[in-house]
């Protein structure tokens, strides 16, 4: 199993779409503890599930930074903001939302990452669940990315050849 951490920065999120044919399955992390910028996080979530190859996948919504103390509103706000966004997107498959933490324990205290192993548990045994479907269908879509990516790279080619012969007269 290959897993990508694609960023979600508003520049880097064009990127997703790329991606997004060779996936079996995806998690999107909002910041709970940055309650100013969920709707950000929510826009960008429908926005993701727009895209076809992103639809009727497993989904995992995580709630990052339950340690810090303002994130306790901010994980209730991230929840009800990605339900409202599953529930009225298209092609929603199968989701799970956990609050988790990301930082690293304190040296003698709990790992702070298990809510995040369940998480991913959870997102593992579901693609597992759906292997059947998922397997081919991601393959296919998969081999379709790749056949258009190679097409507009030869129409830049042509272009290109075109613009230098058309330079050269």
């Amino acid at each position: 199993m290959e897993l990508l951490d694609l960023g979600g920065g508003r520049n880097i999120r064009r990127i997703w779409q790329v991606y997004a044919p060779q996936a079996h399955g995806l998690v999107f992390v909002m910041d709970a503890a940055d309650t100013e910028r969920l709707g950000e996080a929510a826009e960008a979530l429908q926005q993701a599930l727009q895209d076809p190859a992103m639809q009727n996948k497993p989904l995992l919504v995580l709630a990052n930074k339950k340690d810090v103390e303002a994130a306790a509103a901010g994980t209730r706000r991230a929840a009800s903001a990605a339900t409202e966004v599953l529930m009225s997107a298209p092609g929603t498959g199968s989701w799970h939302f956990a609050a988790c933490s990301a930082a690293p324990a304190a040296p003698g205290a709990s790992p702070t990452t298990d809510s995040i192993h369940r998480a991913l548990r959870w997102l593992v045994h579901d693609v597992l669940d759906d292997w059947q479907a998922l397997g081919p269908r991601v393959k296919r879509e998969a081999a379709a990315a790749r056949a258009a990516e190679q097409q507009r790279k030869r129409e830049r080619d042509n272009r290109a050849l075109a613009a230098k012969e058309e330079r050269a007269r």
